[in-house]
């Protein structure tokens, strides 16, 4: 069991702490770095990446991942979106050699629905994070206007704010992903490269928000402590972004019983009968906008999800930024913003349009565990959030008049991508920090003979742990002066006292953490 020091329900009283986020490291592995109007000379990125703003990544660590032919390994792989342009799109044809792709008008194809400047969904692999491949995924080619047949990297193509997750229901598909699709659709896949048709199941109105739109980095996840699949997309209210939440039982059952409605000439009106009502699970303001939230199971009856915060407030100095911070919650419905939706990625200071640059706006993948450490990677732009040409601020628009001269001819916006990566160590989101002070945890049975301990100890710092009885008292040999104290920072420092922890098996304690001038992040037992 594991329990982290930034969820108020594991925590009985705290006195004299303040909410402390991990140190982080950010760095550019150098994927991407172009947008429609200027490509760098030499540039291997495949012409149906030319539109790539946001990526809405998913990262999956796999040790023993291999790549999609097979024959090497592929320890980090990604997926992210590009979106559709017709000059290449008018290119590309499925592996039945069927050009399936009608722009501006909806069409079903073998592959879902097609509609005007939609996305593609793409796959890379790397053996470090750093340097990524994009293989041939056998499902999508582009064919040049010599007729040569490219293989892509593409695995679908159809639809926007496509949330991969790797599912942990083991009872189900492996990979699930839920997108915008008039509202919001759900699907499945048994590798992650070959998909099904994807399936509404919410549609673009309901009674209780202005609008559903679900265009943003939309998640799909099983939740053990629900027994249930979590949709997570975003509602407009008025005109402030809000998170929502809706459930299902069995993601492929809910599926064919949707489609089996549409057979028999049933219109989906709001919510599938498969599926809850929405409900609003994370609030916004003009200028804190909760615009997406990819989400990570940390152990049990713990989530974290990383949420994109934009910034819509006219008046405010920060207008259209948009930056990455945190959310917990105990069920993957419920959530709670962590250090009251304050930065826990920082944009850079100074907008440059160079390579790796998050001077305007942040957008992340869930984090991923490697290690010792965390790593969470995210698309990197240094243009604002900014829909046309007319609002783009005149600091930022000297620099890009100059050096995309294309962009000023054309009166259009830029955002240029970068894939960045953000390290920090293992389970150090948040935790409690004092220069004296203490914090206590709620009771709990203790089943386990070791308890660990996560920390990060100052200049002249300590952490002193006492065990606390079902009467709230310091049991004897567990006791401040029987604690061999921690002095250092440790990732898993064993705890120990006079007594040994076997002692208390199967007992309901507390434990009482005295801080001086350190930070706990978590315990584990």
């Amino acid at each position: 069991m594991k329990k982290y020091f930034f969820d108020e329900s594991f925590i009985k009283c705290k006195e004299n702490t303040e909410l402390k986020f991990g140190s982080i490291t950010k760095a550019n592995t150098s994927v991407f770095w172009h947008n429609a109007f200027s490509i760098p000379k030499n540039c291997t990125i495949p012409v149906w990446e030319d539109l790539m703003t946001i990526l809405y990544p998913f990262v999956l660590f796999d040790e023993n991942g291999v790549s999609v032919d097979g024959k090497n390994k592929a320890i980090y792989k990604v997926w992210y979106f590009s979106k559709a342009a017709k000059y290449w799109v008018d290119r590309i044809i499925d592996k039945n050699n069927t050009n399936c792709i009608n722009l501006g008008n909806f069409e079903n194809t073998a592959k879902g629905v097609i509609r005007e400047l939609d996305s593609a969904l793409c796959y890379m692999e790397s053996n470090d994070g750093i340097n990524w491949t994009r293989p041939c995924c056998g499902e999508f080619f582009y064919k040049t206007e010599d007729g040569e047949i490219i293989g892509t990297n593409i695995v679908f193509i159809g639809e926007h704010g496509m949330g991969v997750h790797k599912n942990l229901n083991e009872n189900e598909p492996p990979f699930l992903f839920a997108c915008a699709m008039d509202g919001v659709g759900v699907n499945y896949s048994e590798d992650g490269i070959h998909w099904n048709t994807p399936t509404r199941v919410l549609s673009r109105l309901d009674n209780d928000f202005t609008r559903l739109p679900g265009d943003t980095h939309n998640q799909i996840f099983w939740s053990p402590e629900l027994s249930r699949y979590v949709i997570i997309t975003r509602a407009f209210i008025g005109e402030i972004r809000q998170v929502i939440a809706l459930k299902s039982t069995d993601i492929v059952k809910s599926i064919r019983d949707i489609q089996n409605l549409e057979t028999q000439g049933a219109e989906l009106k709001g919510v599938s009968p498969c599926f809850t009502k929405p409900k609003l699970v994370l609030e916004g303001k003009l200028e804190m906008q909760p615009y997406s939230m990819p989400i990570a199971r940390l152990a049990d009856n713990c989530y974290i999800g990383v949420v994109s915060i934009a910034n819509f407030d006219k008046n405010n100095k920060d207008n259209m930024k948009v930056y990455a911070s945190l959310a917990y919650s105990n069920d993957g419905e419920n959530w709670n913003y962590l250090n009251d939706g304050k930065p826990f990625i920082n944009n850079s200071k100074e907008f440059k349009l160079e390579q790796g640059n998050d001077y305007g706006m942040i957008f992340c993948a869930a984090p991923v565990l490697v290690g010792d450490e965390m790593k969470i990677f995210y698309s990197a732009t240094p243009e604002l959030h900014y829909f046309s040409y007319d609002q783009i601020p005149e600091n930022i628009k000297r620099v890009v008049d100059e050096k995309i001269p294309k962009a000023k001819e054309a009166q259009a916006i830029t955002r240029t991508t970068a894939l960045n990566v953000a390290t920090f160590k293992k389970d150090r989101f948040a935790g409690c920090f004092a220069k004296k002070g203490a914090v206590t945890t709620k009771p709990f049975k203790f089943e386990s003979e070791s308890i660990f301990i996560n920390t990060v100890v100052n200049h002249c710092g300590n952490v002193s742990v006492a065990i606390l009885g079902e009467n709230g008292n310091i049991l004897e040999g567990f006791t401040h002066e029987d604690f061999n104290g921690v002095k250092k920072d440790t990732l898993n420092g064993e705890l120990r006292w006079k007594k040994p922890l076997s002692d208390l098996k199967g007992k309901n304690i507390s434990l009482e953490i005295k801080l001086k001038n350190a930070t706990v992040y978590a315990i584990e037992f």
